[in-house]
């Protein structure tokens, strides 16, 4: 027979083992006893008898694991548990006259779980270590651990666990509490004591040559800083050059690293010129410093010449023969500071080409009658580049044919049109030539083609030359004889075209006044004059142009006074040349015709042909590593920006010029001129500088065409490399002796050695006294010097004290016996200046003299003082005659007064100085009291005695001050006899108002008061009659009619202070004592309660959590954000109708009812946030209260809407907002956009920030993922979402960039979600929630994790391991950190949606709803109690007390209540239709306890006792017959 029980079991205990922290008890039961299924060793559970037998039969009870109470009873009986197993229980039991019966039950019995730690450890002072813990028991085991600042609880799900510790002194940590999953052990007795020993701390000592590591006597390891080298294992070592060193300290225990520079004032750099071509010399020179003792070793490679080389001195040539990179390498040695630098020299080939490289002449040498003959040569540069000379003509027949036959030429005759010209070496030669003559006969015009021809890789190519010519058998004049020729030379171009370049033999000057150029046929596309000639074009019309030259007349001579191309369709097309000329005849010319073939031939750009000079010049310190670029560009419009890049290194410093502007690439930047193209002539664009290259490195810079087509024909390249940064000036490297050179009769004098290492450091030597003076300071030559007798300074003519060992200045001290002398050496560092110290103390016999200070003796003696008159008396020895000339006495206040000069010595003065002298000229020698005064109207001043005497036939003085205080006496306006009081009289919402009340002494005192406040601002200032006031909002005058304060009592002036909570009042009263102004000033601290903020969360509940209950307040959509503005709670998501008002996607509650914001946006919103006293909302949107392109963000005062300059926008119209934060930069907007602005655009990437007026973009970020959600932390930014860059979905701003959160947050692969959706601070650590998998790879920290600003770690009481969506929300609220989101249970405990964490474990508040992603609390400004609010998809809940669920607020009423703050006692006002149905006043702390209970009995005002509350914030729950309510809230003080 199976027991009805024993189904039970079957079913519930599964159940418990579920849901293990819930307390189950499954009872085991057989027929007839009844008990705990599961115990644990040392529990004592009851046991029963339920079987059928009365209390008459017999019984017998046996345990085999422990002991059982009443063991012949019936009942009852507890069974204690011993050892853990399976544990019998049995009972045998009969009835009189009966069979016995046998009943056996199994108890399965746990074991106590316990806890062992690690062994007993020490570590140092500063350094951290892992202590472990082993369990035995079920996990999971919940456990405390105790030390020095408390218990902490944790959580592990194995049977080990390991806790990092940091202990400041000696901890032991102790093992509190220990539950496994079925047991507690309340008292696990393990603990670990960690020994926290004093840190080693070491230090360097830099020697000339060395280091060393103190203290000694440890283990030493010398490391370099950023790379694994092991240098020495010594205690001290020599650094093999400058640089960055560690030293690892070991004294057995404790280890200390400590690191220092050593720094020598060595530079290695040299230079070298930008382009060299093969066969070059180059010049390399040193442009590093060092004494004239350094040691230069240069190695270099020199292919095709001696290989390998090494040369020593500061500069070098050096010849290159092969095209090709080659390294350089500098060893630099002075003293012992070494350094190495190395560069790359490259060196090009002198390229086969058909420009500047190769060029051809034609010239004209004679005109036959039938036809003309020309010499033909040219310039070449490349060696092996052309094989030979082909020439060709169109008409005409070739003739006389004779080649250069001396120089190695030779022709080939192919036809009557063609000819080579051949060289006997196989290739043309390089250099100036002259190759052959010939003649064309039968053509007037003509074009003679001249093709250089070259073979390389297989293929034959051409330079091409034509010259179109036009040789008339009959001149037309005398002045177009043979002697005078003209001529079209076809322009080398690349693609072929139709450009040509006007040239003459012109045997005239001053005779030819302009070229007529005309074409037939066709039309000119370019037209050029050779202004650097002087040449200058007067266009004319399409097919015709003038040149002319600026001095009136065309020059004689070779010429080429210009060119054009034309665009023709028509060939051969005509181009005539007119020379114009003027005789006593009257106007004429010379006229060569052309015939052109080039049909339809287009242009070529020749813009790069244009452009000369391009060059990269360094300026200002090599280690700037700055550049200016510059070049000349014969041509106008053709480029349209100039663009760099570097190999290695980054740009910065880029500065443009005036009329230029810069635009940034990825890769590099560009140059672009404000009229949109390069001007013609001298390019000067701008300036940059190059940061962490690797030298060598090349700066490539591109130009670009109009049309923004890179034109690589343009490119240049510039290899260079940058010395490094100066040396820094130390004071180590200063060596400075003070020698004395001689010492007589009180004069003694010095010759300054300065030592110094390293040269434009030290920029000047100051030197100053501490008593004497300086005398015959001579400076050495090439040395300046400045300054008085007591300070003065050196300098060198170079602008810098040289290195080496020196004398700058010779000097002498007189007039002091015992001085110090301080030499300061002057230097910049980082800009700011500098100075190394050094003082040194000296002794100078002095000569003995009785005209001396040291030997006279005087004091002022006090003689009496009464009602402010305070007299005194002279008393000295004068040490010897013929020595103090006279004696003066000033009082620097008040007068002197019953002046009684001694009867041999003479006395002159006035109120505030005395002189005496004698007859005989000098002060009597002896002792003596040479007058006596007294000193009236001042209360403190100093009395000044001045002994004259001559020094060295010039005036000098002793002087001595007394210091006095005279006893004033009594007067009737002082402060000791003024009373006043400031009294508080009346305080409403944020408004507090005083009385002043005051008693004067006496008439004709006081004449004005003011009165100030250091914070907020006067209001409803009134005087009283008789009184008068001037002033501002922070500071009020106050004055009497009569001009004196009245005396008695008075109240001259009432008034109050808004603005501010606690501020202090200042009061002046200002009298006049003795003619001049003085006053009384006192100070008044008040505190005045405000009224709470209209856009303010509250933050307390009125009951505690289980008093509460949900209430659904509207059904809706999907609520994605709640907030409070303006004492009204907004919901705002996606949907349109909210309870029974219909709303697009943004409604508000007053506390009664739902009202929509006008037509509300045209999409969802995400999120919301009040900043400067306006509720902004973000979401996917393009319109808001009918404002078109508000593009996901707008802005709500109250009452409209407004947009913020176009909003934020992304290309593929995939913008969002999902994050608002207030700041006081500004607001700060995350989502998912890359524009913000229109007004003024700017480019981003998922953040920005709107300061009013403008969007800004100031947190360089580049985030790759959206956005969701931003916080404050420890005064720092930071940013959470989806995203890898700039970190792992979570990253703070430190101000200057973003950083990372040690590994930050982990998203599940295959769910990656939301990532990081919220950020709260809560209990000083930043509690981060969203959908992720873990945060730093931290076990149970699943969508929820805490980061303290060092490390991340779990909460206590579990993670959410079992929600899929997360967390999408976190509010603060009562004390407590309350978590929404789409879960079913908050660590192992049941719950839906909204989970309470009270710092230790997660609590249900029985949410009735799954899916939650807002929350927010809200008391509309104090008049409601302050709930908690949630909402999700499809409802708004509100949290409230339970029995305010089936009540209501009693609506058509007004209460209020005088003063609020209260002290003592407050005024009850009721208004309104509903007032009479008020019976009871309830009074309630912040925590929903009733403190007190008032009957209402009349609606009069009503007058409450408070005094006996304590000082704090109250709730006055006022209720009606029905048990309906209304609050108002209550500051007592």
């Amino acid at each position: 027979m199976i027991s009805s029980y024993s189904i039970l079991k079957k079913i519930v205990l599964p159940f418990c083992l579920l849901f293990l922290w819930y307390n189950c008890t499954v009872f085991a039961q057989s027929s007839c006893i009844q008990v705990s299924s599961e115990a644990c060793v040392g529990d004592c559970l009851p046991v029963s008898y339920v079987g059928p037998n009365s209390t008459n039969a017999s019984y017998d009870w046996s345990i085999d694991c422990g002991t059982i109470t009443n063991p012949t009873l019936q009942n009852p009986h507890d069974a204690c548990f011993l050892k853990s197993g399976s544990c019998s229980i049995q009972l045998i039991t009969q009835e009189p006259g009966q069979m016995p019966e046998t009943c056996t039950v199994q108890v399965l019995v746990h074991p106590i779980p316990l806890g062992q730690f690690s062994p007993d450890d020490s570590l140092c002072l500063g350094d951290c270590k892992d202590i472990n813990l082993r369990f035995t028991g079920t996990p999971p085991f919940r456990f405390g651990i105790k030390d020095n600042s408390g218990v902490n609880y944790y959580t592990s799900f194995t049977n080990g666990y390991q806790i990092n510790v940091c202990p400041t002194a000696s901890n032991v940590y102790e093992l509190v509490e220990l539950k496994d999953q079925f047991c507690n052990n309340a008292n696990p007795a393990t603990s670990v004591k960690i020994k926290v020993l004093p840190a080693l701390n070491g230090s360097i000592v830099q020697t000339p040559d060395s280091l060393c590591a103190f203290p000694s006597g440890m283990d030493y390891t010398w490391i370099s800083c950023s790379q694994p080298i092991l240098y020495s294992k010594s205690q001290c070592f020599r650094p093999p050059q400058s640089g960055c060193y560690c030293v690892i300290i070991d004294n057995g225990t404790c280890k200390d690293t400590v690191c220092t520079t050593v720094q020598c004032n060595l530079t290695c750099s040299f230079d070298f010129q930008d382009t060299i071509t093969v066969g070059d010399t180059a010049l390399i020179y040193y442009t590093g410093n060092g004494s004239n003792n350094k040691q230069l070793k240069w190695t270099l490679d020199i292919p095709g010449g001696p290989g390998t080389q090494m040369y020593f001195g500061d500069s070098i040539r050096v010849p290159y023969l092969v095209p090709g990179c080659y390294l350089i390498r500098l060893n630099v040695k002075d003293g012992s500071c070494e350094e190495n630098c190395s560069a790359t020299i490259c060196v090009v080939s002198k390229p086969c080409k058909c420009d500047t490289f190769n060029t051809n002449t034609l010239k004209k040498i004679s005109v036959l009658p039938n036809g003309c003959c020309f010499n033909l040569g040219g310039k070449i540069s490349s060696y092996h580049c052309y094989n030979n000379i082909l020439i060709s003509l169109n008409d005409g027949t070739f003739s006389n044919i004779q080649p250069n036959a001396g120089s190695g030429w030779s022709f080939v005759n192919v036809n009557s049109k063609t000819f080579y010209l051949n060289h006997n070496s196989g290739f043309l030669p390089p250099g100036k030539f002259n190759a052959a003559d010939f003649c064309v006969q039968g053509a007037g015009q003509y074009s003679i083609t001249v093709y250089y021809l070259s073979t390389s890789g297989g293929k034959t190519d051409s330079c091409t030359y034509q010259y179109v010519q036009d040789c008339p058998a009959n001149p037309q004049s005398v002045k177009c004889d043979t002697a005078f020729s003209s001529f079209l030379e076809k322009q080398y171009t690349l693609p072929s075209s139709c450009c040509y370049d006007i040239k003459a033999e012109n045997p005239n000057s001053n005779l030819f006044t302009k070229i007529e150029v005309i074409i037939n046929g066709g039309t000119f596309s370019s037209r050029n004059a050779n202004s650097t000639a002087g040449f200058f074009l007067t266009p004319s019309a399409a097919n015709r142009f003038f040149i002319n030259h600026n001095s009136g007349f065309i020059p004689s001579g070779s010429i080429k006074p210009g060119s054009f191309c034309i665009n023709t369709n028509q060939t051969p097309a005509q181009v005539f040349l007119r020379y114009h000329y003027t005789t006593p005849q009257g106007k004429d010319s010379c006229s060569f015709e052309f015939l052109v073939e080039c049909p339809g031939i287009p242009v070529p750009n020749t813009c790069c042909d244009s452009l000369k000079n391009v060059q990269l010049l360094s300026f200002g310190p090599g280690s700037n590593c700055c550049f200016n670029f510059s070049a000349f560009d014969s041509k106008t419009g053709c480029f349209s920006k100039i663009c760099f890049k570097t190999s290695s290194g980054n740009f910065s410093q880029i500065t443009p010029n005036p009329l230029w502007t810069v635009q940034n690439l990825p890769d590099g930047f560009c140059f672009i001129p404000n009229g949109g193209l390069v001007p013609s002539g001298n390019i000067l664009p701008g300036t940059f500088c190059v940061n962490n290259a690797v030298n060598p490195f090349t700066v490539t810079v591109d130009f670009f065409d109009p049309s923004g087509k890179i034109l690589d024909a343009c490119r240049k390249t510039f290899i260079k490399n940058c010395t490094p940064p100066p040396k820094v000036c130390k004071c180590d490297s200063i060596k400075t002796k003070i020698i004395q050179s001689s010492g007589s009769n009180g004069e003694c004098c010095y010759t300054l050695s300065s030592q110094i290492k390293g040269a434009d450091c030290f920029s000047s030597i100051q030197l100053s006294l501490s008593s004497g003076k300086f005398t015959k300071v001579i400076p050495d030559p090439n040395y300046d010097v400045i300054g008085t007798d007591q300070k003065f300074d050196v300098t060198h003519n170079s602008g810098f004290i040289p290195e080496g060992i020196h004398l700058p200045v010779s000097f002498c001290v007189i007039d002091a016996a015992l001085y110090t002398i301080t030499v300061k050496y002057f230097f910049f560092k980082n800009g700011i200046k500098d100075s190394c110290v050094y003082a040194q103390q000296f002794g100078c016999t002095q000569p003995p003299k009785f005209c001396s200070c040291d030997s006279l003796k005087t004091k002022l003696q006090p003689l009496s003082s009464d009602k402010g008159i305070c007299c005194f008396v002279v008393d000295h020895v004068i040490p010897g005659p013929d020595c103090f000339t006279s004696l003066k006495i000033n009082v620097s206040k008040g007068i002197f007064t019953r002046v009684i000069p001694d009867i041999n010595l003479k006395y002159n003065g006035n109120a505030s100085q005395i002189l005496l002298t004698h007859i005989s000229g000098y002060l009597p020698a002896g002792p003596s009291l040479p007058v006596s005064f007294c000193v009236e109207n001042a209360a403190q001043y100093t009395i000044t005695r001045t002994y004259y005497y001559s020094k060295q036939g010039k005036l000098d003085s002793c002087v001595y001050h007394d210091n006095i205080n005279c006893p004033q006496p009594p007067t009737i306006c002082s402060c000791d006899s003024l009373q006043h009081q400031v009294i508080p009289v009346k305080d409403s919402s944020g408004t507090c108002c005083y009385k002043l009340n005051q008693i004067v002494p006496q008439q004709n005192c006081f004449n004005l008061l003011k009165i100030s406040i250091n914070s907020g601002t006067f209001d409803q200032v009134m005087t009283n009659p008789g009184w008068n006031f001037l002033g501002n909002d922070k500071s009020v005058e106050i004055s009497h009619q009569s001009g004196f304060f009245p005396i008695g009592a008075s109240v001259p002036v009432n008034f109050c202070v808004k603005g501010s909570g606690s501020y202090t009042i200042s009061l002046t009263y200002y009298f006049a004592l003795g003619g001049k102004l003085d006053s009384c000033f006192y100070q008044q601290t008040f505190n005045c309660a405000q009224p709470p903020s209209a856009d303010t969360s509250c933050t307390t509940s009125v009951c505690i959590p289980a008093q509460k209950s949900w209430k659904l307040i509207g059904q809706t959509g999907q609520i994605n954000d709640l907030c409070t503005y303006q004492c009204k709670l907004y919901a705002a998501g996606n949907f349109t109708q909210i309870g029974t008002e219909s709303a697009q996607n943004i409604a508000v509650w007053d506390g009664h009812s739902w009202s929509s914001l006008g037509t509300g946006t045209n999409g969802p919103i995400n999120a919301l946030a009040v900043h400067n006293g306006l509720l902004f909302v973000g979401g996917k949107f393009t319109d808001a209260g009918g404002l078109t392109d508000a593009n996901n963000i707008a802005v709500w005062n109250g009452n409209s809407w407004s947009k913020l300059d176009n909003g934020v926008l992304d290309s593929n119209g995939l913008a969002t907002v999902n994050a608002l934060l207030s700041h006081s930069s500004g607001l700060i907007v995350g989502g998912v956009f890359k524009q913000a602005g229109n007004l003024v655009k700017i480019n981003t990437q998922n953040i920005a920030r709107w300061n009013g007026t403008n969007w800004e973009a100031p947190y360089m970020a580049s985030f790759n993922g959206p956005v969701n959600t931003l916080g404050l932390y420890q005064n720092q930014l930071y940013a959470g979402g989806v995203f890898s860059i700039p970190n792992n979905n979570i990253s703070v701003w430190n101000g200057l960039n973003w950083s990372n959160l040690l590994n930050g947050i982990n998203l599940d692969p295959l769910n990656k979600g939301q990532g990081v959706s919220s950020l709260k601070v809560f209990n000083g650590k930043l509690i981060v929630g969203g959908r992720f998998e873990n945060a730093n790879g931290v076990n149970n920290t699943k969508h929820i994790a805490q980061w303290n600003g060092i490390d991340w770690s779990q909460l206590s009481g579990g993670d959410f391991n079992t929600s899929k969506d997360g967390i999408y929300d976190l509010k603060n609220y009562d004390q407590k950190l309350y978590a929404a989101g789409n879960f079913m249970e908050a660590g192992m405990t049941p719950m839906s949606g909204v989970a309470e964490w009270d710092s230790l474990d997660w609590n249900n508040t029985a949410h009735l709803n799954q899916i939650v992603r807002a929350l927010e609390s809200y008391d509309s400004c104090g008049t409601k109690p302050c709930d908690l609010f949630s909402a999700g998809d499809g409802f708004v809940n509100d949290w409230g007390c339970i029995n305010r669920v089936n009540e209501s607020e009693i609506s058509g009423m007004d209460i209020k209540i005088r003063p609020n703050p209260a002290k003592d006692e407050l005024i009850i006002q009721f208004d309104g239709p509903n007032s009479s149905s008020l019976t009871r006043l309830n009074i309630l702390n912040m925590n929903g306890q009733l403190i007190k209970t008032f009957q209402i009995q009349s609606l009069k005002d009503q007058k409450i006792e408070v005094s006996d509350l304590s000082p704090g914030v109250y709730m006055l729950d006022f209720r009606d017959e029905s048990g309906n309510w209304k609050i108002v809230k209550l500051i007592k003080l």
